[in-house]
């Protein structure tokens, strides 16, 4: 094996171990940014190759070019793949397993990346558990790089054949893709992690250090001190960058550019050479895909299955991924890289990628097939209808005091008799498998505003000729009442307007969105929205916040805090002579709850959250208080989806939640007669 070769074996040891224990949280808190050492590698070698190729042949062959990448990456991945999938049909709950399999059909076509870019923007799916194909993004990026970049140094050099258009075409695409990254790194995109638009500036970083690479063979000296400036450089970014770090914006640059400086110390005296070239480096290196590719999915799938691991387990899944990775690289890899057939045959060695992929998709849809819940016998009665008051309370007190009794005689006991079912019951609403799904139109219109925008459109619903307005205002915990409020706007002669963000709250407090440490749009839009409430012709306003202890890039923030950002948003509102009607949030169990049930469709009182962790007591208290101080109503939706001390993960035949904090929109429907008199008693003189 020749030093150079050595020298990148070393550098892909470094950065696979630095991912492997930072997936298994033994320190290494920025290990991620491995990642991007290996783009560098990546786009070093492949156009190295494509170089070499043209300069020995004058031309460059992309069918021998993706032939070779076939045999070298498509045996392992797909071997992964299916094991994944078969690991998951005894490990994984039937919700889990679906979800794996569309992730394992993106993974086969290596466009994972774009999977998990639009799983990271949807503001549900994001909140999932990881997937144990996750860290496929990455290599679906290089792979459509190595589909591109080929076809693009083909037809530039068509005009011009030179190694100085190679590294001009580098240094356009390293540019404009930085600056991409960082624009979207800081609009907290998951685009700007997961994008090739985003991400090839790293690779072109290799590629241009390829192409310049023979007019730096002097400088041993300076090459040598760069070498190991370079593995200071990503040493130091294994430690300083963590998941609070706003990546890859400005910070990937330290990594990036500490491997091009290793990368120019390649063939020089007293560089690193002397330690990238040890036997332990040269054997990780040389399994680092396999290892790569092993690692997360045992990660993943023991903790689903097991819970959180503890030391001794993690280090038994990083040993069970190291003797995997052995078997795949004598077994499987080397054998079908090497085989004599394939290598002389390009059109033999992308049928056999063919005939993989499709293996793999078709493992998939038959794992998918078979992810459906079993039949308890259990049949559970619906929640009996509201009888509707013949009288009209005339004043606050009286509405709340009917709202009180309909809660006492109809839904509580709804809510005693869901604590005493053993199973899921087989008449579910909506079915466990699509109550992740079960959510409110204004999610996909952008009533809900999306992280980007920095105001509503025109949402009006329920009798929009009414004159009597009711606005509600907040973040998703708003938007998860939506149903419920335009069924009671309709049947009440409300019209009913939507003014709610994805991750904002409505109480002045700033947030942060993502990896970002700011929401900009957020802060942009609560202003936004108080103007235009202030301004309109609105009678009531209901405003609901998620009760979590939302963090900024200085902490969190507690009860009081919550109180006071509050108190700044209702004030101004409260001064333009409307009403406020403050709601709690609805109680948070902080446990996906389909996939709980999933998992314990025979015993789901393992489902169950206790009232007094789901339930956020004291800032309901302060908040309260506040709301009293200032002439806004406050109102506890506690008893919404709560006993006096259990919170059941189904009420009647309805499934509570779609995911670990938001009810299912076919519950918000059934607390439609609630929600109409909360609003008619806020409505009502007090």
């Amino acid at each position: 094996m020749s030093a150079r070769i050595k020298d990148i074996e070393g550098l892909r040891a470094i950065a696979v171990v630095s991912v492997l224990l930072y997936h298994a949280d033994f320190g290494f808190p920025g290990g991620f940014a491995g990642v991007d050492v290996f783009f560098v590698l990546s786009g070093f070698l492949i156009t190295g190759l494509l170089l070499k190729e043209h300069e020995s042949t004058q031309k460059v062959t992309l069918r021998e070019f993706w032939a070779r990448r076939a045999r070298r990456l498509l045996p392992a991945a797909s071997l992964v793949i299916i094991a994944t999938l078969i690991g998951a049909v005894f490990l994984l709950d039937p919700i889990s397993r679906e979800r794996l399999t569309a992730d394992a059909f993106s993974a086969a076509g290596f466009v994972a990346n774009i999977r998990f870019g639009a799983v990271g923007a949807d503001y549900f799916a994001a909140q999932q558990s990881p997937s144990a194909l996750q860290h496929w993004w990455s290599l679906a990026v290089e792979e459509q790089f190595y589909f591109v970049w080929p076809i693009a140094i083909a037809l530039l050099w068509k005009w011009r054949p030179q190694r100085r258009v190679v590294a001009l075409m580098s240094l356009c695409v390293f540019t404009m893709s930085v600056i991409t990254g960082v624009v979207l790194t800081h609009s907290g995109s998951p685009w700007a992690y997961y994008g090739l638009h985003s991400r090839a500036w790293e690779l072109a970083a290799g590629a241009g250090l390829a192409a310049i690479f023979p007019w730096v063979r002097g400088l041993a000296f300076v090459r040598s001190l760069l070498g190991w400036c370079g593995l200071g450089a990503i040493a130091t970014s294994m430690f300083v960058l963590s998941d609070s770090t706003a990546f890859p914006g400005t910070a990937a640059l330290l990594p990036v550019l500490g491997t091009v400086a290793v990368l120019l110390s390649i063939g020089v005296n007293g560089g690193p050479a002397r330690i990238l070239s040890l036997p332990v480096m040269q054997w990780c290196g040389l399994r680092s895909y396999s290892l790569y590719l092993w690692h997360w999915p045992i990660l993943i799938l023991m903790n689903a299955k097991w819970g959180p691991s503890n030391t001794w387990m993690r280090i038994s899944a990083l040993l069970l991924a190291a003797l995997l990775s052995e078997l795949s690289f004598n077994f499987v890899e080397n054998p079908v890289r090497r085989s004599p057939k394939l290598v002389k045959s390009a059109v033999a060695s992308l049928l056999m990628g063919g005939v993989l992929v499709v293996s793999t998709v078709v493992v998939a849809a038959t794992v998918r097939s078979g992810s459906s819940l079993a039949s308890t016998g259990v049949v559970a009665d619906t929640v009996p209808q509201l009888n509707t008051t013949t009288s009209v309370p005339a004043t606050r007190a009286a509405w709340l005091n009917e709202l009180q009794l309909a809660i006492s005689n109809t839904l509580q006991p709804a809510i005693e008799s869901a604590l005493a079912l053993s199973g899921v019951p087989d008449n579910p609403l909506p079915s466990v498998e699509d109550a992740p799904e079960d959510k409110a139109t204004i999610y996909t219109d952008q009533c809900l505003a999306t992280y980007r925008m920095r105001d509503n459109p025109p949402c009006e619903f329920g009798d929009v000729a009414s004159t009597t307005k009711v606005v509600l205002f907040g973040d998703s915990h708003a938007a998860q009442l939506f149903t419920g409020l335009e069924k009671a706007s309709r049947e009440a002669g409300w019209k009913l307007i939507s003014l709610t963000k994805m991750g904002c709250p409505a109480a002045d407090i700033p947030v942060r969105h993502g990896d970002s440490p700011t929401y900009p749009e957020c802060e942009d839009w609560r202003p936004n929205t108080i103007d235009r409430i202030v301004k309109s012709d609105a009678d009531v306003v209901i405003i609901v916040n998620y009760s979590y202890p939302t963090r900024d890039k200085k902490g969190s923030y507690g009860p009081s805090a919550w109180a006071e950002g509050n108190r700044r948003t209702i004030e101004p509102i409260i001064a333009s002579g409307k009403k406020v009607l403050l709601l709690s949030d609805t109680p948070t169990p902080f446990m996906d709850i389909p996939v709980c049930l999933a998992k314990n469709t025979t015993s789901i009182s393992r489902c169950v959250r206790a009232r007094a962790t789901t339930v956020n007591s004291p800032r309901i208290r302060r908040e309260k208080e506040m709301a009293e101080s200032v002439g806004a109503m406050y109102y506890d939706t506690s008893d919404f989806a709560c006993g006096p001390k259990l919170c059941p993960p189904v009420i009647g035949n309805m499934v509570v939640y779609m995911d670990n904090n938001h009810i299912t929109d076919t519950y918000s429907e059934s607390l439609a007669p609630y929600l109409k008199m909360v609003v008619q008693a806020a409505l009502a003189d007090s």
